[in-house]
């Protein structure tokens, strides 16, 4: 209600002397015109008077206050006067050349306000040149409009002044510019009433003879009066406020002020404080008892806005807080266009719209300065109600001391930016003094001029004085310096930083293994940071012996035989020579083993394994590849005569008497060897193997004890290799295959979690044959296709009576060769097989040996897995922890679950070895979010073990053998619930 009375007021106080300079107006035109009164001057009509008169005090109020709009005001008047018929004060030459440009006088009157009012309305032209091209644009379009009217009628063209008057009204009203000064106030009056008039056609737009006028006398006179008030309320309002402004008005002299505010200054005074005596001294240096000061801040976009600090309210200064974005306030417009804004307009009424604190006075006078630095805006200053308002001429002598508190407030940014700065070092410092790691600074010259305690203690330093100005090559040997030379350095300088293993050197000589890290400093040199890795080195040292190394014996394992065999094969071809492959397997060892127990059957293995190491030289490889077999290779022999020398060796040392366990006589233990020959039996590692083994298997077919070449065994394997096809094609087409099964245990949850499927050959004259006697020679003849088809449409269909039990989400798996897995077609057959038999893949799971994953010969392995897992199928590896596969390449693939190999679980929980292992299989695997099973589990210790590794299943003859599937449904039912589960742990 009180913003609405106010715009009634405003309205009344500005329409009253509007109607009254109307009525006189219209009567001085009409009794000037009945008397014929001539003006002085030259001047022929009221009309003309009134524009010269408007033009004389628009520049005087310009001499006053140095407005651009007061000047352009009195051009626009003096254009207006001239183009009315005013020659008696030399302007005639003006009014004819305007005349001949067909130029209205309200026109040209009213593109100069709109000149003039452009940049006073807070849109930002700063330079000659901006303010020349927009005055020749507005002149031009006012002009080709002017001429475009020259031959209408008055009423028709009024509307062209109309868009400029039309202009100065929106951009004062948008800018509240009624509010800034009483000239601005009397200019908005006028285009308000040259807007309305001209819209309804009665300004007389052209003086020259023969166009009819019919308006009323007196109506563009209203516009001149209008200025004329003003222009002369702006005089006398500057005159006002310079005899306000005279000195001994202020509070005391401005000297005293600016030394008692530079005194007030330190280093270390609150912000707020700081604020708060720059307004003190303000407020003391100009009087009022209102005023306020924030400083300049910008947004992300960079956008400046105020952000206030302290208010001043009378005597009492304190601290607020309120940010200004909205140019359109007098605060706001300070910021943007950095001028410093006026207003001692007595019938303005702010509030907080304004940009103002909640609660502040009614302001009736206000002053907003900026404060620079240079050419930085860093805060502003808004002063209010002061006796008389505020002259510019008070601000001319207030900028000392606006200069002042500008640079105190720069003086304390930057002081507290230092401060910040140095807390942050000291911070940093402490950090690096604190860290485990060792920090230090290295300069561009490559001496250190900073060490932190762990740095000297890695390189044992007892301070960092001994390392000071000393170059960092101190710290490294000969070697290791050539290597920085070469790899290091040009990394470092190519990419500004580098990170590496080397080694580094103490101040004793001795060496260590470090983590290096070296980043570039934008000022030149480096910050390097070192960590030891010593532990880190053993650990690794000891996960690459656990995986090529044997557990039990310290022999290298399969993967690493591998490897070194590899390397034995190239240097025997290079060199034109020999190598045999011995197969070594004991005799009779699992009575042994069984009878005296495994502690002496792992005793009789270390045993045997030294023996075998001694009987050959330091170039030869022995290695253990599981349970009782050994394999020797023999190198660069000259013939095969070598290598029957070194088997009658290793028969005779093994032959001698080893004192095991209780028995009271030593052991006498024998062996039988298979022998291949490179590269007469082959060239391939993975050929002599096998041909080693097979010739190991004949030797004991004949009697053991013995020793036998593959190459004297081709005839009878090939006789038995064509005999056993035969068996299993007939095998094939008499249904001599079977299946059983064996349950796998949840130990988590102490119930059955799958039956896994094993293959069984029932000869009519073997009896019962395992897959191991016969898989291998399917896989060669290439009878494991149809096999492998035959277990998988058997598998679905005991998966689907698995299901159809009710037995929630158990599954049944079946293993498959890696011929089944190189089978492009194998994903088409399961989907196939899934489909005829009506079975949920869901239901079924497919296992396979670890060492398919090794096996880079199918590259589309990968994807074969991928294809079945998104079937549904679960994916398993079998017989883990033997083949050296990491868990980077188990991460590759989608797999569900991997089960530990027997002959680690059967060393379990005596080995130590064999039992770290399974503990970290079991560890990695969870952590890879992979199920883990443990097979062979034949002992409730074994178990026991397992469960307290938080294995998740184990599968074995403790837990239940293989059996039929009726006898397998048996013993579901009665293994049903998880107590019953429970009791065979």
């Amino acid at each position: 209600m009180g913003r609405e009375r106010h715009s009634i007021q405003h309205i009344l106080h500005a329409g009253i002397p509007l109607m009254v300079l109307v009525a006189g107006a219209a009567a001085g035109g009409q009794w000037l015109a009945a008397v014929r009164q001539s003006l002085p001057l030259g001047v022929p009509n009221l009309t003309t008077f009134l524009a010269f008169t408007a033009a004389l005090l628009a520049l005087a109020a310009y001499r006053v206050w140095r407005d651009p709009l007061r000047l352009w005001a009195a051009l626009g008047l003096l254009m207006a006067a001239a183009l009315h018929g005013l020659g008696g004060v030399g302007l005639a030459w003006l009014g004819d050349l305007l005349k001949t440009l067909d130029v209205p006088p309200v026109v040209a009157l009213a593109a100069a306000l709109a000149i003039g009012f452009l940049p006073a309305s807070g849109y930002r032209i700063r330079s000659g040149w901006s303010l020349l091209i927009v005055a020749t644009a507005i002149g031009t379009a006012l002009l080709v409009l002017g001429r475009w009217s020259a031959g209408t009628a008055g009423a028709s063209a009024s509307w062209i002044a109309a868009l400029p008057f039309g202009g100065i009204l929106w951009m004062g009203f948008r800018r509240r510019g009624w509010r800034a000064d009483r000239f601005r106030y009397w200019l908005l009056n006028a285009s308000a009433w040259a807007t309305g008039i001209t819209f309804a056609g009665f300004a007389p737009w052209r003086p020259a003879a023969g166009v009819v006028s019919t308006f009323p006398p007196g109506a563009v006179d209203v516009i001149y009066g209008c200025l004329i008030w003003g222009a002369w309320s702006a005089l006398s309002e500057g005159s006002r406020q310079r005899r306000a402004a005279t000195p001994g008005a202020s509070a005391g002299p401005l000297s005293d002020t600016i030394a008692r505010l530079v005194a007030a200054y330190r280093e270390d005074t609150p912000a707020d404080a700081l604020f708060q005596v720059c307004l003190t001294a303000l407020l003391e240096a100009v009087g009022g008892g209102y005023g306020l000061i924030g400083e300049v801040r910008h947004e992300r976009q960079g956008r400046p806005f105020f952000a206030l600090r302290v208010v001043g309210t009378g005597p009492e200064i304190r601290c607020a807080e309120m940010e200004v974005h909205d140019p359109d306030t007098p605060i706001g417009t300070v910021v943007h266009s950095g001028h410093t804004f006026i207003c001692n307009d007595s019938s303005a009424a702010d509030t907080q719209p304004n940009g103002l604190p909640p609660g502040h006075p009614s302001v009736h006078a206000l002053l907003v300065v900026p404060l620079y630095v240079g050419d930085t805006l860093i805060a502003i200053a808004a002063l209010a109600n002061r006796p008389g308002g505020y002259a510019p001429e008070r601000v001319e002598q207030l900028q000392p001391l606006l200069q002042t508190c500008a640079m105190l407030l720069r003086a304390w940014q930057d002081a507290h930016g230092r401060r910040t700065a140095e807390e942050a070092v000291r911070s940093n410092l402490a950090a690096m003094e604190a860290s485990i790691d060792g920090m230090s600074i290295v300069a561009p010259d490559g001496r250190y001029t900073y060490a932190n305690r762990a740095h000297c203690e890695l390189h044992g330093y007892q301070t960092a004085a001994e390392l000071i100005g000393e170059s960092w090559q101190i710290l490294y040997d000969e070697r290791e310096l050539d290597r920085f030379r070469r790899e290091i350095i040009p990394q470092f300088m190519k990419r500004d930083r580098w990170r590496g293993e080397c080694i580094g050197r103490r101040v004793d000589g001795s060496t260590f293994p470090q983590e290096l890290s070296l980043t570039a400093m934008g000022q030149g040199g480096m910050v390097c940071v070192v960590r030891d890795i010593t532990e880190r080195k053993i650990a690794e040292g000891r996960i690459h012996h656990l995986a090529h190394y044997d557990a039990l014996t310290g022999l290298p394992n399969r993967r690493l035989l591998q490897e070194r065999l590899g390397q034995a094969v190239a240097q025997t071809r290079r060199a034109g020579r020999m190598l045999a492959v011995l197969f070594v397997d004991l005799d009779h060892f699992k009575p042994i083993n069984d009878s005296l127990g495994h502690d002496a059957g792992d005793e009789l293995l270390k045993i045997v394994s030294g023996r075998l190491t001694e009987a050959v030289r330091e170039s030869d490889i022995v290695a253990r590849l599981g349970g009782d077999e050994f394999i020797v290779a023999l190198t660069n022999l000259a013939r095969e005569q070598d290598a029957v020398m070194v088997a009658e060796k290793v028969r005779g040392i093994l032959r001698q008497p080893v004192a095991l366990g209780q028995a009271q006589e030593g052991v006498e233990v024998s062996c039988s060897i298979g022998i291949s020959m490179y590269p007469t039996d082959g060239t391939e590692i993975d050929v002599l193997l096998r041909k080693s083994d097979a010739a190991m298997y004949r030797a004991k077919a004949r009697g053991r004890d013995g020793y036998i070449f593959h190459g004297q065994a081709v005839n009878a394997r090939m006789s038995e290799r064509l005999h056993l096809e035969r068996a299993l094609r007939r095998a094939l087409d008499q249904d001599e295959f079977i299946l059983h099964f064996q349950p796998v245990m949840d130990l988590v949850h102490d119930r059955v979690m799958c039956v896994e499927a094993l293959l069984r050959w029932r000869n009519p004259d073997l009896g019962v044959v395992f897959p191991s006697n016969f898989i291998p020679y399917a896989e060669e003849c290439g009878l494991i296709v149809p096999i492998g088809r035959w277990v998988l449409e058997q598998a679905c269909v005991h998966a689907r009576a698995l299901a159809a039990l009710g037995s929630g989400d158990r599954y049944l798996s079946i293993n498959l060769s890696q011929r089944q897995f190189r089978d492009p077609a194998l994903v088409e057959t399961l989907i196939e097989t899934l489909k005829q038999a009506d079975t949920d893949p869901r239901s079924l799971a497919l296992e396979f040996a670890e060492l398919t994953l090794t096996d880079r010969v199918d590259p589309n392995l990968g994807d074969t897995l991928k294809s079945l897992s998104e079937l549904g199928i679960r994916i398993c590896v079998d017989n883990y922890g033997i083949s050296g596969v990491s868990p980077l390449q188990l991460k590759r693939y989608p797999l569900h679950a991997l089960k530990i190999d027997r002959s680690l679980v059967q060393e379990l929980p005596t080995n130590l070895d064999c039992a770290q292992l399974t503990a970290a299989i079991i560890a990695m695997s969870r952590t890879l979010g992979i199920r883990v099973m443990a097979g062979g589990v034949e002992t409730a210790e074994q178990l026991s073990f397992l469960r307290a590794q938080r294995c998740d299943a184990a599968q074995g003859i403790h837990v239940s053998g293989p059996m039929p599937w009726e006898e397998c449904l048996t013993w579901l039912e009665k293994h049903q619930c998880p107590s019953a589960a429970a009791r065979v742990g």
